[in-house]
């Protein structure tokens, strides 16, 4: 048993609030004023202006003359997505405005392509001055002039959807990723000290809030369950940007989380699961938010309160936990995992509103909000900037569930000794005539969670390789044997599979799932049950 300061590296999952706090008792209000828009269409465009109207959360379908029309938005430092549509309802030009920096603003298609460009997931960490940076930069990438010239073509097509193109997304994608050419990424393990009285937990890495509940060697939970916070990933600005696109995340600060260990000398276990209890409403709450914040700064911040953010949690966590299981089990990328939750966030449009009207003043058109909404299906290549997704990206880099042991004795705190390290007997019985019976096994589990298993990997011509998982409980292991030609069984190929649960006497028991090919017959495979006990 070694002594512990443990430096506990474990592959942290996700969590966090980007913003501090949430406040519980008041709900941040702000006013709204009337903006002039002017409408800006390229040269020889065949579209006339007074054929758009103009539309942002507050208005809805606003008429165009002249040029001109006029629309109402909130009066903030904030981010705003203001957008004119055709007859069909499909956007033709947009931009973004900060309400403080004045009462007009023209739509044109280089403030179209800017926006196309930022209206997506890469911005939602972006405070309201970083994306007012980028907003300004992007223009200056050299990839800018090419990817505007592709926005113009298609604005002037004539096309009903103009804005979603095959040609203007492969654009966009193309332009996106010359954005994020340099990524490079850094996984970094939650810290966990467990010393004298306490155990200290630090979140270093993961943008997620986790859940931490400690037990007893009898199973029963000591104390409430605690939350341990996710780092505050909110961007400030362009160069923070920059920086995490070159791969340097060191400007983000840690968390902390301290716990009482109890006196009494026993074995104690700690969970850690982002999406668990508070955990996951939390994160929940933040993807929603986030994604809110793409079109509207001024309306995530409204969720911030605490009525407002359970009950957007509460709407999203059963969503959010599926995606978070469907990314960590393989079955879904990053990209596919936001487009996931755009369409749901998009299908729960109605039930938002109705948390927006009950926790602000504001009396938003429903029609416009939910409008305003639908728009995010018009987002292009999902996978690009997933660097600065950190919601998303946090759960594919990251476990989700941790567990760690430790005893206390009389003198010292120790590690929990492995169970499983050492030398086990497995009889396995396979349904008749499928795999060959090969007699009671010597199976060798080893402290870097790789296994042998005798007569299986010690034979010549024969490569092994062997992982297992054991929490105190549940053993699974993965072994696979690749033979040649010169080995006493020819060339032949078998996977092992096994998943199985310690007993009361220490065995385990449980399902061995073995698949195996011999020369040139066909593949085939049985289903065994099998016992390990030492």
């Amino acid at each position: 048993m070694k002594k512990l300061i443990l430096l506990f590296t474990l592959a942290i999952i996700f969590g966090c609030s980007d913003d501090d706090s949430k406040d519980s008792e008041t709900n941040q209000e702000f006013g709204t004023k009337e903006v002039t828009v002017t409408i800006e269409l390229p040269e020889n465009s065949n579209i006339n202006p007074s054929d758009l109207t103009i539309s942002t959360i507050f208005t809805e379908n606003e008429t165009v003359e002249n040029e001109t029309g006029s629309v109402e938005i909130f009066d903030n430092d904030a981010f705003e997505l203001i957008y004119a549509t055709n007859s069909s309802g499909n956007i033709v030009l947009m931009s973004y405005i900060n309400p403080i920096n004045g009462n007009e603003i023209t739509l044109d298609s280089k403030s179209t392509a800017k926006t196309l460009a930022m209206f997506h997931p890469w911005t939602m960490h972006l405070s309201v001055q970083a994306k007012e940076e980028a907003f300004a930069q992007i223009e200056q990438l050299s990839e800018f002039n090419a990817y505007h010239n592709e926005v113009i073509t298609n604005i002037n097509s004539g096309s009903i959807d103009p804005l979603a193109t095959e040609q203007i997304l492969e654009s966009l994608d193309n332009f996106q990723t010359s954005i994020f050419s340099r990524v490079e990424q850094e996984i970094l393990p939650l810290k966990m000290i467990a010393e004298n009285n306490t155990i200290d937990l630090t979140n270093r890495k993961s943008s997620l809030d986790y859940e931490i509940e400690l037990f007893g060697e009898n199973g029963q939970q000591i104390g409430e369950s605690e939350v341990i916070g996710g780092i505050n990933k909110r961007l400030l600005s362009w160069s923070n940007v920059l920086n995490v696109i070159d791969g340097s995340f060191e400007f983000f600060q840690p968390t902390n989380l301290n716990i009482a260990i109890p006196n009494e000398n026993q074995e104690y276990l700690l969970k850690a699961d982002a999406w668990s209890g508070f955990a996951a409403v939390n994160n929940s709450f933040e993807l929603a938010s986030n994604f809110i914040g793409i079109f509207s700064t001024s309306v995530a911040t409204i969720f911030e309160n605490a009525a407002c953010a359970v009950q957007i949690g509460n709407l999203f966590v059963s969503k959010a936990t599926n995606v978070s299981q469907l990314i960590t089990g393989g079955e879904m990328s990053n990209g596919q995992a936001l487009k996931e939750l755009i369409l749901f966030l998009i299908s729960v449009k109605d039930e938002i509103y109705g948390v927006t009207s009950s926790c602000s003043e504001y009396l938003l058109p429903q029609s416009a909000f939910g409008k305003l909404i639908e728009k995010l299906s018009i987002i292009g290549n999902l996978e690009n900037g997933a660097v600065l997704i950190f919601n998303i990206a946090d759960i594919s880099l990251y476990q989700n569930q941790l567990e760690f042991c430790f005893e206390r004795t009389a003198t010292e705190i120790v590690e929990c000794e492995n169970e499983i390290v050492g030398t086990w007997q497995m009889i396995f019985d396979c349904s008749e005539g499928q795999y060959p019976s090969l007699g009671p096994l010597n199976v060798t589990f080893f402290d870097d969670s790789t296994m042998n298993i005798e007569n299986v990997g010690s034979i010549n011509g024969c490569t092994d390789n062997g992982s297992y998982s054991f929490d105190g409980t549940i053993l699974s292991f993965i072994y696979t044997s690749q033979c040649d030609e010169t080995s006493q069984f020819g060339e032949k190929n078998d996977s092992w599979n096994f998943t199985g649960t310690m007993n009361s006497e220490n065995n385990i028991i449980g399902n061995l799932a073995v698949s195996f090919q011999t020369g040139s017959f066909p593949p085939d495979e049985a289903n065994c049950t099998a016992t390990l006990s030492n």
